[in-house]
């Protein structure tokens, strides 16, 4: 289910009133149709899940279908230890892993690592 953050007003009641560049990003890049389900967050740690019932080119209509409390963090904390690599791949990594979830990062000196001065790659 699509995630979207929304300004606090655009959630009224039990309808979601959407506006400006998120529009297009709804209809055009992700082509989100009626009846699709969203979920849309408003930085006050709750989450609103809403069934779409209209798109047009400047709005999209929603109807509010339930409110939880959002998780947050998630419960379980990974920890990955992961040898030097060369150049930026170790960096490459760090972000990519990042943005899967990984929370914690060990960089590893092993036996068969290449890496020209170990202080510059860390």
């Amino acid at each position: 289910m699509h995630r979207f953050f929304v300004q606090a007003d655009w959630l009224t009641g039990g309808n979601v009133t959407v506006s400006g560049p998120l529009v297009h990003q709804m209809r055009r890049v992700l082509r989100l149709h009626p009846g699709e389900r969203v979920v849309f967050l408003d930085n006050s740690g709750w989450e609103t899940e809403a069934e779409i019932i209209s798109l047009d080119e400047t709005t999209v209509q929603a109807v509010a279908r339930r409110k939880v409390l959002g998780s947050g963090e998630p419960r379980t904390k990974i920890t990955l230890f992961q040898s030097l690599l060369k150049g930026d791949h170790f960096s490459d990594v760090l972000e990519q892993c990042t943005q899967v979830g990984i929370v914690e990062f060990v960089p590893v000196v092993s036996e068969r690592c290449i890496v020209g001065d170990v202080d510059k790659a860390s």
